[in-house]
């Protein structure tokens, strides 16, 4: 454990590089992908070129994720412990829903839902909450130590976050405008939507190594 207190800093940045740039990776091997119009998870659908990689490399994420998360427990359980425990619970919910779900019940691509493709909607929409979730949890946690800038960043991204997550969730709804023009891009919406989710945890463990004073030292009063 103390490894991963000490070096789950470094696990969470590769994580989240490694679901920003594995995507593009697959996407040289998968014919006509097209990563404006469709999903990450079509990568493990049967048809895919990628398939077996790709499962196998979202649960690698999911484990680096979970392993990245004693060191955030360690870096904030002095400021607010049930505020920590609850973002670090949060974080291991989209680890297991989002990324080790996706490996195991990866979606079939069938024309009718199956099992598994509701087990894997129902996991990544449940990682994906989370992780919103976790991040408001990491505002309130900068609140309480009075950090004004890093503070205004993560809220910023925090309201992109759910804007795009928004937008992303759109063609699920019943309504005449997210039928055609949400759909043909709703790929580049949840690449946006990843992104923004990623992008707190992202500078909370960048900034442990590197910490600029504009950003990390300001106190709101």
């Amino acid at each position: 454990m103390q490894f991963f207190r000490k070096y789950g800093f470094y696990l969470m940045i590769t994580a989240v590089i490694s679901e920003i740039v594995g995507p593009l990776v697959f996407g040289l091997f998968y014919q006509d992908y097209n990563h404006t119009t469709m999903l990450i998870s079509s990568f493990g659908e049967d048809k895919s070129p990628v398939k077996l990689v790709f499962d196998w490399w979202q649960i690698i994420d999911g484990l680096l994720f979970i392993f990245a998360i004693p060191a955030f427990y360690q870096r904030f359980k002095g400021t607010s412990l049930w505020l920590t425990r609850g973002m670090c619970f949060m974080i291991f919910l989209y680890a297991v829903g989002d990324c080790v779900m996706t490996g195991i019940f990866s979606k079939t691509g069938h024309a009718e839902p199956t099992t598994i493709d509701i087990i894997h909607n129902y996991a990544s929409g449940i990682g994906f909450g989370a992780f919103l979730v976790g991040t408001i949890f990491l505002v309130c946690l900068y609140y309480l130590e009075r950090k004004k800038e890093i503070l205004f960043v993560l809220v910023l991204v925090l309201m992109l976050s759910i804007g795009s997550m928004f937008i992303y969730m759109l063609p699920n709804f019943p309504l005449n405008i997210s039928d055609a023009s949400m759909s043909e891009t709703r790929g580049l919406w949840q690449r946006l939507n990843l992104i923004f989710l990623y992008l707190p945890f992202f500078l909370v463990a960048v900034g442990q190594y590197y910490q600029p004073k504009w950003l990390m030292n300001k106190s709101l009063f």
